[in-house]
């Protein structure tokens, strides 16, 4: 009996950085820039000269302060490491894999960190010469620990605490020798935010496979499986009181509130069991000429879960850490259970005719305990077929000589259908704690607040395209070109529906949208070199999709958002906004345009257009306002460079990825700076308008209180298209006779970006500027085989 092992380890440690964040203003800058604002605003100066001075100087840092909270948040050269060891052996009685990796990694805020250990199993035993059975077998821990600001996740602390640094001011102390800090507001301290508290997450996940493969004729098998998969997670989250706390230079009280005002513990716990199982009947036979293949299949999944929330407040300290600790009687529980249940029948059928005429036909029939009765099911069928234009006689001069490998042109119809929306929102549901006044006293209550659509199905996307691949020089060019239209209709969506009804808006299968576009690739590989020589590879893509609402049931048009606007013909992600020409410079300007949204409107402040002609600027959408479609954030010709090299042991490779087209709306922080002593960055001192000391200003001048120059309009709009190396890496393989490889590597992500605006990360999604930044990595690794 013979076996085959195969050993392996790969390890990497490396350090992670923000890619790309605003780069703040200079000192001096920033406190001059922000006097001005107050000046502009007919006040008197935030900082006196002795202030800024000091400041530079760096004496008395806790009567003159300036708070770094780059330094306070941030965490530099995070480390990141991974290790991963598996082992495979085969032989006349089956065959088995087994691995365990783990990872360790550092967030790049402070005290955010993940651990991640796996262990994978998956072996496949033979019965007989017709029967195999399987088995696949996972468990994964995940412990993830953070600050007590960690509310729902690492996810929205970490986006908090950005949030934090770009809207407060720096004429406070970050943190005092003894412990205690300024706050803002009470409560706004991103230091405090990432140093105080705990947040401790356990994940389980387990996940079981059993199955059997059988051929009951040469032409015949049948194939099956069972999986269960399980999933416990527990979160345990302490935000720390700062209640108590004294002024470390004056000795008096700090005023606390809002989430520092009283300690609180909350404890999480969410339970997911998924059982799943399919069975595939498959079909293979050639007739000569002819090749026919068939699957029929059925497969079925049923999920529950289950979740627990128990919360409690004012513990004597922010050390006692246990829920039985509290002072305060419990302050709530909450939880819920939900299920949901889905079938599907399915079938293919693959008929080729001398390798030349290839045709496919798919049939699905999914059922979905997320409809009522009567629109639980829905049928989906999809056709395509092939032309290997190659294998007819009358190209075979031309493959012969070489010169075309493969030329087959492709093209397909088909539909799917999607049932993701929120569980029984085809009943309207009521909510049991809805308090109401009877008799004097609130008493508790229960009424609809869910309004549900027992009419609702399937949405359903229909996909067509048609498509050419072709290989030349002996496969060494290959290029692809597809083209496609994929129209969505009876799409799920929640159309507004006026308050007064007091429910919120029922799910509806209210509107289609369509995505058209296309996708090109080119590849070349040079000729082997089989004497250890230079090879290499390049790849480059091009794609472009234009979105379109095509119906909305003759309504809208919509706002889902601040920023959004949903109507015919336009694209799900149009931004509306304000048209602006550019700033009033001179009274020629103000006279031209005279309509303004507020009457302290000046020199150096934005222009916006009257649309609608009646004499004043008002934000609604035209022609009832002067709002107007401004653009919208699809990204448009998105295009990826793929390098791969090897010479004499060294290998190399790169990807790129970029896009041409991508707008990107500003909003919060980044345009406000000091009109609401928020983050002042180096564009803003470098291009605000001011009539001496920048007449050529693009910006607005800097006016505390200013709201009207930072409502949502086309002028804060900027193109964020770029260009970024996304991942690249070095390695130099050993020549030795020890093992069967030793290689080593270094390897980076995100290292460089090439865009025109240095804001903001191009992949930053718009808002309030709190997201969480864009990793940018560099590590060196391991790979050993034995």
């Amino acid at each position: 009996m013979l076996f085959s092992t195969t050993i392996s380890y790969n390890t990497f440690v490396g350090i992670q950085n923000p890619s790309f964040f605003p780069e703040a203003a200079d000192t001096e800058s920033w406190m001059r820039l922000e006097n001005e604002a107050q000046v502009n605003a007919g006040g008197t100066p935030t900082y006196s000269e002795e202030y800024i001075q000091n400041v530079l100087a760096g004496t008395n840092p806790y009567e003159f302060p300036w708070a770094l909270w780059e330094e306070g948040i941030f965490n530099e050269d995070a480390l990141m490491q991974q290790h991963s060891f598996s082992i495979s052996s085969g032989g006349e009685v089956g065959k088995v894999f087994a691995s365990l990796n783990y990872n360790d990694s550092d967030g790049i805020l402070q005290n955010f960190n993940n651990k991640r250990a796996t262990m994978r199993i998956n072996a496949d035993l033979y019965a007989n010469d017709k029967l195999t059975f399987n088995l696949g077998l996972m468990y994964r821990n995940g412990n993830f620990s953070g600050p007590g600001h960690a509310i729902n996740g690492a996810g929205i602390a970490g986006q908090q605490i950005v949030q934090g640094l770009l809207h407060i001011n720096r004429n406070v102390v970050m943190r005092y020798p003894d412990g205690t800090y300024d706050l803002v507001s009470g409560y706004w301290n991103p230091h405090a935010m990432a140093n105080e508290g705990e947040t401790k997450r356990l994940k389980d996940d387990a996940f079981a496979q059993v199955g059997f493969d059988y051929d009951i004729f040469p032409t015949l098998s049948l194939q099956g499986n069972v999986t269960y998969n399980f999933e416990n997670q527990g979160t345990s989250q302490f935000m720390n009181s700062l209640a108590g706390m004294r002024h470390y230079v004056t000795g008096e009280p700090v005023a606390v509130s809002g989430w520092f005002a009283t300690n609180q513990m909350t404890e999480t716990g969410n339970t997911e069991r998924e059982l799943s199982q399919r069975l595939y009947l498959n079909y293979d036979e050639d007739f000569g000429v002819h090749e026919v293949e068939a699957l029929a299949g059925y497969e079925e999944i049923y999920n529950q879960f289950k979740n627990v929330v128990a919360r409690r407040q004012n513990f004597f300290n922010n050390d006692l850490r246990d829920l039985m600790l509290s002072g305060v009687d419990n302050q709530g529980i909450s939880g819920y259970n939900q299920e949901w249940r889905l079938r599907s029948f399915f079938g293919r059928v693959n008929y080729s005719f001398d390798d030349r005429y290839l045709l496919q036909a798919n049939l699905r029939y999914d059922g979905s305990s997320r409809f009522g009765e009567g629109n639980r099911w829905g049928l989906f069928p999809s056709l395509s077929a092939g032309w290997n234009i190659t294998n007819e006689a009358f190209m075979q001069d031309v493959v012969d000589n070489s010169v075309i490998s493969n030329i087959k042109l492709r093209g397909s119809w088909g539909q799917l259908g999607n049932q993701n929306i929120g569980l029984n929102r085809f009943r309207s549901t009521y909510n049991l704690n809805q308090g109401y006044q009877f008799g004097g006293n609130v008493v508790p209550g229960a009424a609809i607040t869910q309004a549900g659509n027992p009419d609702i199905t399937w949405e359903t996307s229909t996909m067509t395209n048609v498509g050419l691949d072709a290989t030349f020089l002996n496969g060494r060019i290959g290029f692809i070109a597809e083209y496609f239209w994929k129209y969505t209709d009876d799409i799920l969506i929640e159309l507004p529906i006026s308050r007064t009804i007091g429910v919120n808006p029922p799910v509806q299968n209210a509107a289609a949208v369509s995505n058209n576009g296309y996708e090109l690739s080119l590849n070349y590989q040079s000729p082997f070199r089989s004497d250890d020589g230079f090879n290499y590879s390049v790849g480059v893509n091009f794609s472009d999709v234009i979105n379109k609402i095509e119906d909305l049931n003759g309504a809208g048009p919509f706002f889902p958002d601040n920023f959004s606007i949903w109507t015919e013909g336009e694209s799900m992600n149009a931004l509306r906004g304000l048209s602006s020409p550019g700033l009033y410079r001179t009274d020629a300007d103000l006279q031209q345009y005279p309509a303004t949204i507020h009457p302290a409107v000046g020199i150096g402040d934005i222009i916006y257009r009257d649309v609608n002609g009646d004499g004043a600027i008002t934000q609604s959408f035209a022609p009832g306002g002067d709002q107007v479609i401004i653009g919208n954030e699809d990204p448009r010709y998105e295009f990826g460079l793929r390098f791969n090299a090897s010479y004499k042991g060294f290998d190399f490779s790169m990807f790129w990825q970029g896009v041409l087209k991508k707008q990107h709306l500003l909003d919060g922080a980044i345009p406000e700076g000091p009109a609401f002593q928020n983050f002042v960055h180096k564009e803003m001192v470098e291009r605000a308008y001011h009539p001496t000391r920048n007449p050529n200003g693009d910006w607005p001048l800097v006016t505390s209180g200013n709201s009207w120059n930072i409502v949502k309009s086309d002028f804060w709009l900027i193109d964020s298209k770029y260009a970024r190396l996304k991942n690249f890496q070095l390695g130099y393989t050993v020549n030795q006779d020890i093992v069967s490889n030793f290689r080593i590597y270094v390897s980076g992500e995100n290292m460089l970006t090439f865009t025109p605006q240095d804001l903001f990360d191009p992949e930053t999604p718009r808002g309030r500027s709190q997201f969480f930044p864009q990793t940018k990595t560099m590590s060196v690794g391991l790979n050993v085989v034995f």
